[in-house]
């Protein structure tokens, strides 16, 4: 026969409505508070010194080095939120920042050069390739290809202005520096002030807005639709190790990002003496705890007596457990220690009231710990490696300011059309705002409607009618221009398994030639701005039935120097379930 597991708990329950002989704790036999002392077990306690004194030995490893998706690792200095060493991607100016660029480029030419600057900006003003060009339009292919840019009108004003004022197109250079070109590579002669106010102007813009060392070795998937990178530092006795986050995309770092993914054996040599100090512990308190001593008003802020747990819910039985009876044994020691590395608590000798003093030893050190682990790290296997003893703390950051999503795109299945489709939901507007993806490609449709109606003479003639049919045939519907489909792909020498390639749907309008829809966001572009066309594949298990959300937004966050980290970055969350693009084909509809 199983054994039962019986839960009783005593309340005191007014049973007359005169609160001052309730409130009076009287007692009719003193055994009875003896009686209730053995229940508890209070006679049980062997050692009921409280805490008086605590030392605590601790080691810290700082972390040295980070390595965005198995790139080189570059020396990581905790300057800056780890979030903005991982997270920054290639920022992507609009008609106004890059305007303002070039301003602040010619009030550093004048602050250096004095009055020879007028003649260095206006020859950087007069090279073509730093100027601002307006979209071509002077044949149909020109305007077919240049539509989405010609149907913004605010876009066209800002160029317009732009073009009429000979700003300098500070983007244009900016990628020109960092390429490795300098100031003197667009000037008649060499000017070495020239080239120096160059490098201080990069160097002004990448601490206005953070940027990768390399555009092309970011630690974004674009395949996997998050970041991977790797961290490296040096543990206990110099042991290398490496931690590893191979799927982050929450936008929050924390300690349950990690997993060790190298972890060596360090040398006698190299043993540093620990850290000692003294801490006077504190007993726990939070709001609602219930009080202490028998008979004491509480404030009734959490009302543990109303929680209801199941026999199954022993994690609430457990918490109830801990708050009523066993929540004033627990102690707070406020071990302050600098972010950014792993935290080794080598010992805690605590000192009671008696005076007596003993250790408290690592859980691991125990029998049966292999059991129980709670913000450990996990990984590769090493019984003669301490990882499992070390206490992450990431340096990341606490209060995070966010944009609005400058880009947005779902990703959503349509099991009726056997795909996935890509959703432009936002897209950038090309002077540092945002479009509707929607209203973008209702604009372009309506630009490229009436380009047709101008190559054909007016308005596309009505169909002719070969017969009297209730019904007519199309090959296929129509979809908006910001769904991009992703098709069934097989994986080569995968056994059959399948992935997500990114795919085109046909824009169609008489008179003009028919060519592929390509998507507009940096999300979905990948492979399509490079010199060669490369294909671009999503594995098949990255799009859930509920679907992806993939944003891009830009974030600000304030660092213990008090410097202020910008940077540009993506985030990925569930979607919103199914998506229906209305595609059909081979379809029977009622004649209109």
């Amino acid at each position: 026969m199983a054994d039962s597991i019986l839960w009783n708990r005593l309340e005191i329950r007014a049973r007359s409505e005169r609160f001052d002989e309730n409130l009076g704790n009287q007692l009719y036999d003193p055994y009875w508070m003896l009686c209730r002392q053995w229940q508890t077990g209070e006679f049980e306690g062997t050692d009921n010194g409280s805490p008086a004194e605590v030392r605590v030995k601790w080691q810290q490893y700082p972390f040295r080095q980070l390595s965005a998706d198995g790139n080189h690792p570059v020396d990581y200095t905790n300057h800056q939120p780890m979030e903005a060493e991982v997270e920054r991607v290639a920022v992507e100016p609009g008609i106004p920042l890059r305007i303002e660029m070039g301003r602040q480029l010619e009030r550093m030419l004048h602050r250096a050069l004095g009055d020879a600057a007028g003649g260095v900006v206006q020859t950087l003003k007069a090279r073509p390739e730093l100027q601002f060009q307006i979209p071509a339009a002077a044949t149909t292919e020109d305007r077919m290809q240049n539509a989405h840019e010609l149907s913004n009108r605010s876009l066209q004003t800002w160029v317009h202005a732009a073009v009429q004022t000979g700003a300098l197109d500070g983007g244009a250079l900016y990628k020109k520096l960092r390429g490795g070109q300098s100031l003197t590579d667009f000037l008649p002669g060499p000017n070495p002030q020239a080239d120096t106010v160059g490098g201080q102007w990069v160097d002004w813009f990448d601490r206005q807005y953070n940027q990768p060392v390399d555009e092309t070795k970011d630690a974004w998937r674009p395949e996997r639709m998050e970041y991977r990178f790797q961290a490296h530092f040096k543990g206990k006795n110099g042991a290398p190790m490496q931690l590893g986050a191979e799927e982050y995309y929450e936008g929050r770092l924390d300690w349950y990002s990690f997993e060790v993914t190298e972890s060596g054996r360090g040398s006698r040599d190299d043993v540093q003496a620990p850290q000692v100090r003294h801490l006077i512990p504190t007993e726990v308190d939070y709001p609602g705890m219930p009080a202490a001593r028998w008979w004491e008003m509480e404030d009734g802020k959490v009302n543990l007596l109303a929680m209801e747990a199941g026999a199954t819910q022993s994690g609430r039985l457990a918490l109830m457990e801990f708050g009523l009876m066993y929540s004033n044994d627990w102690f707070l020691l406020p071990l302050r220690v600098p972010g950014g590395g792993l935290l080794e608590v080598e010992g805690v000798e605590i000192r009671d009231v008696f005076g007596q003093w003993s250790e408290a030893n690592h859980y691991r050190d125990s029998s049966g710990s292999n059991h129980w682990n709670f913000f450990g790290l996990t990984g590769i296997p090493d019984p003669q490696s301490a990882y499992d003893k070390y206490l992450l703390l990431p340096p990341g950051v606490v209060d995070l300011k966010e944009s609005p999503a400058q880009e947005e795109v779902y990703l959503a299945r349509d099991e009726m059309a056997n795909m996935v489709w890509g959703i432009e939901y936002y897209l950038s507007d090309g002077i540092d705002g945002r479009r509707e993806g929607n209203a973008a490609a209702l604009n372009t449709a309506t630009y490229l409607r009436a380009l047709s109606e101008e190559v054909i003479g007016g308005a596309p003639p009505a169909p002719p009618l070969e017969n009297e049919a209730l019904v007519r045939y199309r090959l296929a519907t129509d979809v908006p221009e910001h769904w991009i489909p992703f098709k069934a792909a097989p994986v080569p020498d995968g056994g059959g398994t399948i992935r997500l390639q990114r795919a085109a749907m046909p824009r169609v309008y008489p008179g003009l030639p028919i060519e592929r829809i390509r998507p507009r966001t940096s999300l979905l572009r990948y492979g399509l701005d490079k010199s060669a066309y490369q294909p671009f594949f999503i594995p098949e298990e990255e799009v859930p039935k509920s679907g992806i959300r993939v944003s891009r937004t830009w974030q600000r966050a304030r660092w213990h120097n008090g410097r202020t980290a910008l940077w540009s970055g993506f985030r990925k969350q569930n979607g919103r379930g199914q998506g229906n693009s209305g595609l059909r084909f081979d379809g029977l509809f009622e004649r209109d």
